[in-house]
């Protein structure tokens, strides 16, 4: 009974109808075969970023990099153009940057200073640094001179973290308005000057760095004595012309 009434209802179906229907299908099976194509991909391209990265320690920020890691990994040889090393900066950059937003969640900032977060959260964003460290100076070059316009939008999302973190929501009862760019460069050209210093850092477990990066933290404190945290604009025109200067510094290495 069910075959008659579903045959029934077929014969009234106009053949606009039916080639409406026949359409709308063949679009969702394209749209839903598209989608996954496009997900398998990103897995695939995901899974050779991870490969590559691995061999950044051996061949560096390159194509050397990148083929290596297809060999390895036994994937087609066409994959070795679907990433290049900028490419492959630019992830790194943006995966530890999400994996310090994960650490700076757990991080328990109580009863700590202003210094003392600015400090504490510097480092633990530079610790990712270290994985590649001798090799990062290439990728800081990259950065740079590949795409500067990404790197200086990823070292905005470091300093915006920090800022949520340590002076926004310093997790004493207490907050202060939002940064200005000219505040948020105050903290970004100490970074900088730290990461800059990890790459001559010979020292056991970059000890020589993270003094540098305290010393330099309360420089920057010493210039807000006489006013609470955040630094005021007027002091800090000196950090914007130190944080110029690094930026050559990077593209000159």
């Amino acid at each position: 009974a069910a075959a008659v009434t579903m045959f029934t209802t077929m014969r009234r179906l106009t053949p606009q109808v039916v080639q409406a229907v026949a359409r709308k299908r063949l679009l969702s099976t394209a749209y839903t075969s598209a989608s996954t194509n496009n997900s398998s991909s990103t897995v695939v391209r995901t899974r050779l970023l991870q490969a590559s990265l691995q061999q950044v320690p051996i061949h560096g920020w390159t194509d050397d990099a990148i083929s290596t890691a297809v060999e390895l990994e036994k994937l087609p040889l066409s994959m070795v153009g679907m990433v290049t090393p900028i490419e492959l900066v630019e992830w790194f950059m943006h995966d530890r940057n999400q994996a310090f937003a994960r650490q700076l969640d757990g991080i328990d900032m109580e009863g700590m200073d202003v210094p003392e977060r600015l400090v504490l959260a510097i480092q633990t964003r530079l610790q990712h640094v270290v994985e590649v460290l001798p090799k990062w100076h290439e990728g800081m070059a990259l950065g740079a001179t590949g795409n500067a316009t990404t790197t200086a939008q990823q070292l905005e999302e470091i300093v915006i973290l920090i800022a949520n973190k340590v002076v926004v929501a310093d997790g004493m009862g207490t907050s202060h308005a939002p940064l200005s760019q000219l505040q948020r460069t105050a903290i970004g050209a100490v970074y900088v000057a730290t990461e800059l210093h990890l790459l001559s850092d010979d020292s056991v477990h970059q000890e020589a760095s993270w003094k540098f990066l305290r010393e330099r933290i309360q420089e920057l404190h010493q210039l807000a004595q006489q006013q609470s945290f955040p630094l005021s604009g007027e002091s800090l025109v000196a950090a914007s012309a130190v944080a110029t200067s690094l930026a050559g510094a990077v593209v000159g290495l």
